[in-house]
């Protein structure tokens, strides 16, 4: 993913398992204990934000991605200047359930604090 950008997916209710990857390319066994996992409920907004940690030297680094689950409010503090991510890169599989936002979503008031509800 590209620094400071956000995108909208629309998934089903159900477990699911989040991972991010190695942006240099070096490629890492899929580790399931790394990853954020996630019931979705319906009708429910979640906010993960993606942040990677650099291991290595100027020649040869290495990124380990970092997915957290984060707080409405603080998601919409992080995340209301950012700009739509283009879904390059983006899974097949993934395709459609994007949904294209040309905004960060904004928290409902009523909601519980880490997730927002959907808006209309």
């Amino acid at each position: 993913m590209t620094p400071n950008r956000f995108i909208t997916f629309r998934m089903k209710p159900s477990p699911h398992s989040f991972a991010g990857e190695n942006p240099n390319g070096f490629k890492k066994k899929r580790s399931e204990g790394r990853d954020l996992q996630l019931n979705l409920q319906p009708g429910q907004h979640y906010f993960i934000a993606l942040s990677m940690k650099d291991k290595g030297v100027y020649v040869v680094r290495h990124f380990t991605p970092i997915l957290m689950q984060k707080e409405c409010a603080e998601a919409f503090t992080e995340g209301a200047q950012t700009e739509p991510l283009r879904p390059k890169g983006i899974e097949k599989g993934h395709m459609v359930e994007i949904v294209p936002t040309p905004y960060f979503p904004v928290c409902d008031a009523s909601a519980s604090p880490t997730l927002g509800k959907d808006l209309p």
